[in-house]
């Protein structure tokens, strides 16, 4: 077996006339008689290795050539695929930057609404806040007034009826040092 792997690793390196790829178009002549005397010993064997060589080197390329263009094929679909996933992937990138940009305007607008809006409203009511104040103002003055006034009747009133209270308990009491003379007038009693 050692000798056909032997015959095989030199089979391999020779061309299908039986000559080294390293020998040169003049051979040495002896080494021409050992040339003729090894295809006289192996030449049916080496030539059907080489032949089998031949065929297995061809069968493997073509292999390796079918091989090569299927992974080139599969590559290509790859490519294609990872391509197309790119392209839809940029495309939905791109229309949900979009949409958010259009989102985000409309916030801002929004936002800038709702600013005014609330702006409108707080001088609404600070103005409805002024004029309440205003009115309550002059409310509670004309109260004050309208009690201040009252206060005062009544002040006035009082002092008039507690002159009068005082009149007429000085009247009464000459009233009764009267009656009180009468009465000892009429027990007769003088005193």
């Amino acid at each position: 077996m050692s000798s056909a792997s032997d015959q095989e690793s030199k089979g391999s390196l020779r061309t299908t006339n039986g000559t080294s790829p390293s020998s040169k178009k003049t051979e040495n002549p002896e080494t021409a008689n050992l040339n003729k005397v090894r295809d006289i010993l192996f030449g049916d064997s080496l030539s059907g290795l080489q032949d089998s060589l031949g065929k297995l080197e061809k069968s493997i390329l073509a292999k390796v050539d079918a091989l090569a263009s299927e992974q080139s094929k599969k590559l290509e679909k790859l490519e294609s695929l990872v391509d197309k996933k790119v392209a839809e992937l940029e495309r939905v990138l791109k229309e949900e930057k979009g949409e958010r940009i259009d989102r985000v305007e409309e916030l801002s607008s929004s936002i800038v609404d709702v600013k005014t809006l609330i702006a409108a409203h707080v001088a609404e009511l600070s103005t409805r806040q002024d004029s309440v104040q205003s009115e309550l103002g002059k409310s509670i003055d004309d109260e004050v007034s309208r009690l201040s006034k009252t206060i005062k009747d009544l002040n006035e009133e009082l002092d008039s009826k507690l002159g009068r209270l005082g009149d007429d308990k000085t009247d009464r009491a000459t009233l009764a040092d009267l009656f009180s003379e009468l009465s000892k007038g009429l027990t007769g009693k003088n005193s």
